[in-house]
């Protein structure tokens, strides 16, 4: 088998949950592809209202660590071999065992192309997820990636900072696409997230009246999909008390600065109070949940819980319940995969939700596996991403030239030293998906834990080399 294919296939895996999340996340009136992608996750994830990019993964930080490791093996195939235009090269960008010579120039920038391509639609997706620790990860694995040449050597400076910068250009881009990432990632951005100006169109009559709505917020507004924005009518007597209500979805998708005309359905009462809410997935049967109201009031209005619904789990929650259940069994454990089931019992005054583990890699083997486990666990990752120095690449690279220069030709050889350093690039996705599980755990979860596995796997034989 070659790594590259495999590197390859990963990359293509993540194409693909990139672009139909994108779509998902940019498209929701495409209910077909909605349908279809509630087959892998049980409901959407949200923060503050704006939906994240789950893919087909069950929740948006499990594709946001599939991505974070993905995004280095695609962008090593991006640049040609070295020789090729100037360039150095980066360690996947030649094929094994074809010479310089069998590769045109239009086959070299057409492979360019679509390797190019493929890094930005995984950057664009990673951004979509909101993320944060595998944006940092995978942005800090890629621009190691990207300091290496094709022997696996680091490239110069003027190099190096070529393409860095196009990596935090392709950066900024994304984030200009997703001002809800750049609001999750602490960027201010333009203005406040729900804003709206609501005018009555007409008086209520039989029932109905003509309502217009302008979004002047950075959020659009859904009309379909789990998440949609509707407008709420109340009728309220003197204290504000609400009496009645009726609810209108949006006849369509409302964009930044759009106006939309709605004909409410208005309930019976002499005072009406507009306003409009974002529904999302209610967490538990019959547990309703109403996101942030959007008033005229220019500031943004945090989310509203109704029917006294006990509060999610975070991270200040869950860690140091694991370290509690670390403390009754400290060496073995629980078991695997069991944190996530013992939780909701020692926190009653949170909602219970079997689907949540410890957030963080560490915490959740200790519990799960203990104190051996967890130092099993570390140990055989450390002994596969040991840091390679510059002097062994060098005597890698002299031991393949004297291995095979006599017996092959000397194109031959050339390829034959590019593929060296296939490890590091896979050694860096590992690295990434490692450097995620300091805020999240996706070690139980078939698809990010396979292409950490890989890459640990070909990292691991590279440096057996």
């Amino acid at each position: 088998w070659r790594p590259r294919r495999v590197a390859v296939a990963l990359v293509g895996a993540a194409c693909v949950t990139a672009a139909l999340g994108l779509a998902a996340h940019h498209r929701p009136e495409w209910l077909g592809l909605e349908a279809a992608l509630q087959a892998f996750r049980p409901k959407a994830t949200l923060a503050g209202g704006w939906r994240r990019l789950t893919g087909t993964f069950q929740h948006a930080n499990l594709a946001g660590a599939y991505l974070a490791a993905a995004l280095p093996l695609a962008a090593a195939l991006v640049a040609p071999r070295r020789g090729d235009a100037g360039s150095p090269g980066l360690p996947l960008g030649a094929s094994p065992g074809v010479a310089p010579a069998a590769h045109p120039g239009l086959r070299a920038a057409v492979q360019t192309l679509v390797a190019a391509g493929a890094t930005l639609l995984v950057l664009s997706a990673l951004v979509a997820t909101g993320s944060r620790g595998g944006l940092v990860a995978g942005v800090g694995a890629t621009a190691l990636v990207l300091a290496l040449d094709a022997s696996g050597r680091w490239v110069g400076l003027r190099w190096m900072t070529r393409r860095w910068a196009w990596l935090l250009l392709a950066l900024a881009l994304a984030l200009a696409l997703h001002p809800g990432a750049r609001h999750r990632f602490g960027l201010p951005p333009t203005g406040p997230a729900y804003s709206a100006n609501i005018v009555p169109a007409s008086a209520p009559a039989s029932g109905t009246a003509m309502v217009r709505v302008e979004n002047r917020g950075w959020l659009a507004w859904r009309a379909l999909g789990t998440d949609p924005v509707r407008l709420v009518v109340d009728a309220v007597d003197e204290r504000g008390a609400v009496l009645a209500s009726r609810r209108t979805a949006l006849p369509h998708r409302v964009d930044p600065g759009q106006a939309v005309d709605v004909r409410a359905a208005t309930p019976p009462g002499v005072r009406l109070r507009w306003r409009l809410e974002q529904h999302g997935w209610a967490p538990l049967p019959g547990a309703a949940w109403t996101g942030p109201a959007l008033t005229t009031d220019p500031a943004a209005v945090a989310p509203t819980r109704l029917r006294s619904e006990r509060p999610a789990a975070g991270r200040a929650d869950l860690w140091p319940l694991a370290v509690s259940l670390w403390r009754e069994r400290p060496y073995l454990g629980h078991g695997p995969d069991t944190f996530r089931e013992r939780w909701p019992e020692r926190a009653p005054h949170l909602r219970a939700d079997t689907r949540m583990h410890a957030n963080q890699l560490a915490l959740e083997l200790l519990a799960d596996v203990g104190l051996l486990g967890a130092v099993a666990f570390f140990a055989l990752c450390l002994a596969a991403l040991a840091p390679w120095s510059p002097r062994r690449w060098r005597a890698q690279l002299q031991r393949a030239s004297a291995e095979h220069g006599a017996a092959q030709p000397a194109a031959d050889t050339g390829a034959r030293a590019a593929v060296e350093p296939l490890g590091v690039v896979f050694a860096c996705a590992a690295a990434a998906w490692l450097l995620h599980g300091l805020v999240d755990c996706a070690l139980f979860f078939h698809g990010p834990a396979g292409i950490f596995w890989l890459s640990l796997g070909v990292a691991a034989h590279h440096r057996r080399r």
